[in-house]
C-alpha cells in the first residue's frame, strides 16, 4: 500500500522535475505544474481509499472477535469466529477460537463432574478454601433403603431391575434438590443425603424432615418399591477421604450410622419414616408433623434413640 500510494505518485513527481531540468523527454520550458498536481491528486484519493481499505481489513475482524466476545460472555461459549487469513489477525482469530473451545471443554468436565459428586462439592473444589477440606460441621443427615432389593434382583430380569432403581433415585434426587441437600452417595439400593453440608444451611434439620415426608410421598407413587426413610442430625467429619490421586467428600459420624438404622426400622413402620430425637430438636418449631412414637436402641448401638414418626394428614 505504501508502495502504491506514496512511493509511487512521488516517484513519478521526482521524475519530472529531474526531466524537465536536464531535458530529457521534456523541454526545459515546458510547464509541469499540471502532472504534479494529477500525480498528487492520485496519490491523495488513492491513498484515502488504500487507508480505508487497511483499516476495514484490520478493524472488521477484530470487531468480530470483539462482538463474538460479549456473546461468550453472556453465555453463548458455541459462538466462533471465520478465520480467514494468516497475519497477526488471523492468529487472533484462530486463538479466540481456541479458547472457546477450551471453555467448551470446561464446561462439559465441570458438569460431568458435578453430576458425580455434587454442584455444592465442585463449587468448593474451585473455591479452593482449605479449611472447608476438613471440617466439622452440625448436620442433618436422611437414609433412605429400598426394602426386598435381594427378592427383586433374583426375580426380575437386571436391565428392570436397574430401570426400577433409576426411578428411586430420580425420586430422591428430586426430592433432596428441592430443600438444597447433598446427595452425598448412592449405596446399591440406598442414598445418603446430607443437609448443611458442604454449604451451610441453618435449617438442615427441617429440610431434612420435610424432605423425608415428601420423599415418602412420592415413594409411595411408585410401582413395586418399598422403602424405609430414617433422619438423624449431629456433628460429623465433613471433608475428603481418600487418597492424593483419588478421593471423595463425604460426612463421618454417628448421625450417619444412627440414620441407616432408623432407616432399617422404618421399614416395619406404617409410614415408612423415622426421625431421631436430635434431628427433632434441632427443627425447633419449623416442623411440627411428628409424633414420638417410642425409644429403643437401635441394632448396633449401645444408648437407645428416641424414635419419632410423621403424624398423618
Amino acid at each position: 500500500m505504501w508502495v502504491l500510494c506514496c512511493a509511487l505518485p512521488n516517484v513519478g513527481i521526482a521524475l519530472l522535475i529531474v526531466a524537465r531540468s536536464h531535458g530529457v523527454a521534456i523541454t526545459r520550458s515546458a510547464s509541469i505544474e499540471i502532472p504534479v498536481l494529477v500525480l498528487s491528486a492520485v496519490a491523495v484519493l488513492w491513498g484515502l481509499r488504500a487507508i480505508i481499505l487497511v483499516s476495514r481489513s484490520i478493524a472488521d475482524p477484530i470487531r468480530d472477535v470483539v462482538d463474538a466476545m460479549a456473546e461468550v460472555e453472556r453465555g453463548d461459549i458455541g459462538r466462533t469466529v471465520e478465520v480467514y487469513e494468516r497475519s497477526e489477525i488471523g492468529r487472533l482469530q484462530g486463538g479466540f477460537n481456541r479458547m472457546v473451545a477450551g471453555l467448551r471443554e470446561r464446561d462439559r468436565l465441570r458438569d460431568l463432574f458435578s453430576r458425580h459428586v455434587g454442584a455444592d462439592v465442585v463449587t468448593l473444589l474451585v473455591q479452593r478454601d482449605r479449611s472447608l477440606y476438613r471440617d466439622m460441621r452440625d448436620v442433618a443427615v436422611l437414609f433412605v433403603d429400598l426394602a426386598g432389593s435381594t427378592q427383586l434382583a433374583a426375580t426380575r430380569p437386571p436391565q428392570e431391575v436397574a430401570d426400577i432403581l433409576n426411578g428411586f433415585f430420580q425420586t430422591v434426587v428430586a426430592a433432596v434438590d428441592q430443600r438444597h441437600g447433598f446427595i452425598n452417595k448412592f449405596q446399591g439400593d440406598a442414598a445418603l443425603a446430607v443437609f448443611g453440608a458442604p454449604l451451610h444451611n441453618a435449617c438442615a434439620a427441617a429440610d431434612a424432615l420435610a424432605t423425608a415426608r415428601d420423599l415418602a410421598d412420592r415413594m409411595r407413587r411408585l410401582p413395586e418399591v418399598d422403602f424405609g426413610i430414617g433422619v438423624s442430625a449431629g456433628p460429623v467429619f465433613a471433608g475428603y477421604l481418600g487418597a492424593l490421586n483419588r478421593f471423595e467428600y463425604t460426612v463421618v459420624g454417628d448421625p450417619v450410622n444412627e440414620a441407616a438404622r432408623l432407616a432399617d426400622r422404618a421399614k416395619s413402620l406404617p409410614g415408612r419414616v423415622a426421625c431421631s430425637g436430635a434431628a427433632l430438636a434441632r427443627a425447633e418449631d419449623e416442623e411440627r408433623h411428628w409424633r414420638t412414637e417410642t425409644s429403643e436402641v437401635l441394632r448396633g448401638r449401645a444408648d437407645a434413640t428416641e424414635i419419632s414418626v410423621p403424624v398423618a394428614r
